[in-house]
């Protein structure tokens, strides 16, 4: 395993990142990777803003945006930028305090909770589902979704055996269409029903 895709860097990558800063801010990491990685702060600025030269496009799902370039990627960015407004963002404040709580109070009785688990994995998992307009009955869905969409990201070549991969891709094209029907029939509901998410 390269040491750069090993579980301690993905656990602590900051001392790897410091060491590269110093020694190679800018590596190419041979086959199976085959990938570039910049590491100082000038040449990822560089990178991010010369969409001309260097391009987001990688092997990954369509859908998937955030590895489009613009202008494809602009249009939708500022579609989803509509929903991150300051104004949006303050009246999210109540419903992150009330689920805060109730996430923490969950676990007072024990005295311990596992804070990724239990805390910082459903808190956004949450928020975004009632942005989005996920009933409440359904986030177990949306988490296993989510969790499913994830495992992907495990499977650049060289991290892991083949059949994994696979797998790993077989899992998130089977989500995609179970997303999809659901999605629809949410989306017709919202167009007889509008409310106030990102679905409508």
């Amino acid at each position: 395993m390269n040491p750069l895709f090993s579980d301690d860097t993905r656990r602590n990558p900051h001392p790897l990142y410091e060491q590269m800063r110093r020694t190679s801010p800018v590596l190419h990491v041979p086959p199976p990777f085959d990938i570039w990685l910049v590491f100082d702060y000038e040449g990822v600025k560089r990178v991010v803003s010369d969409v001309e030269t260097f391009s987001s496009a990688v092997p990954a799902p369509r859908e998937w945006f955030i590895f489009w370039d613009p202008p494809r990627h602009t249009k939708r960015r500022a579609l989803i930028a509509k929903a991150f407004t300051p104004r949006m963002i303050v009246n999210l404040e109540p419903r992150i305090r009330l689920l805060s709580r109730q996430f923490l109070d969950a676990h007072v009785g024990s005295g311990e909770m596992d804070l990724v688990n239990d805390y910082a994995v459903p808190l956004p998992m949450n928020v975004i589902a009632g942005m989005i307009g996920i009933p409440t009955e359904d986030w177990a869905t949306f988490k296993r979704w989510s969790d499913t969409i994830l495992r992907i990201s495990f499977t650049m070549p060289g991290l892991q055996p083949d059949d994994e991969n696979a797998r790993a891709m077989d899992g998130f094209y089977a989500v995609t269409a179970e997303m999809r029907s659901y999605l629809a029939v949410l989306s017709e509901q919202r167009r007889r029903e509008p409310r106030d998410d990102l679905l409508t």
